[in-house]
């Protein structure tokens, strides 16, 4: 997983960094690190990664790495900021690979939309892209990462944004979960905790039909 690292210390981006210790979060502090962050990755575990955790600060459509931002669609249309580097990512994703991008809100409305699906188009192979659908906080995560049973409720990928418009807050996604829950989901009581925190869906679990095995991780 890789965070956001700020001149000026983020009190938001230092408290995950400081969370997720069980594959400790590799800090970045512009977008122009991240490539050779992922390359020196990708040699050190001798293999392509399966899943790219990206935090920093977002909003619709647009996501930070340190101060600089790092994807955004731009205001009344074009090309996705940032599909350069997209480009330079590429190579280091297995496929069939998730690239989930862990800021407030970056999958949400319209601009959201076209972050993922644009982005997904270009790293292809059938990977797919996740954004943030609401204000993802520090309870959202645990010493392994983002909270597995947060995904369903929490994020929207890039092939949901080819069916349709992302639900209009994450609110509506957890009624959404909510109606589809499945009895036989567990969780433990940390995570009961945390989620009735974030408020959303304590039964639900991750989304349906996902593998969310984590063979190589993103550093």
């Amino acid at each position: 997983m890789v965070v956001g690292r700020h001149p000026t210390p983020d009190p938001m981006t230092e408290a995950v960094a400081a969370i997720v210790t069980a594959a400790p979060a590799v800090r970045c502090d512009s977008p122009q690190a991240l490539v050779a962050l992922v390359a020196q990755a990708v040699q050190d575990q001798g293999g392509l990664l399966d899943r790219l955790d990206l935090f920093d600060h977002g909003r619709e459509g647009r996501l930070r790495m340190g101060d600089p931002v790092l994807f955004e669609y731009p205001v009344g249309g074009g090309a996705v900021t940032g599909s350069g580097l997209a480009q330079q990512l590429k190579p280091y994703l297995a496929e069939g690979a998730e690239v989930r991008l862990l800021g407030c809100k970056t999958g949400a409305a319209e601009e959201g939309r076209q972050l993922l699906l644009q982005l997904a188009e270009i790293f292809g192979a059938q990977r797919v892209v996740y954004g943030g659908l609401g204000y993802i906080y520090t309870l959202g995560f645990d010493t392994h990462g983002f909270l597995d049973v947060l995904i369903c409720p929490y994020l929207y990928s890039s092939t949901e944004a080819k069916k349709g418009p992302a639900p209009a807050s994450s609110d509506n996604r957890i009624t959404e979960c909510q109606r589809r829950a499945h009895a036989s989901a567990t969780i433990t009581r940390e995570q009961s905790e945390r989620i009735t925190a974030l408020g959303s869906c304590p039964i639900c679990g991750p989304a349906q039909g996902s593998d969310r095995t984590q063979r190589n991780p993103s550093p």
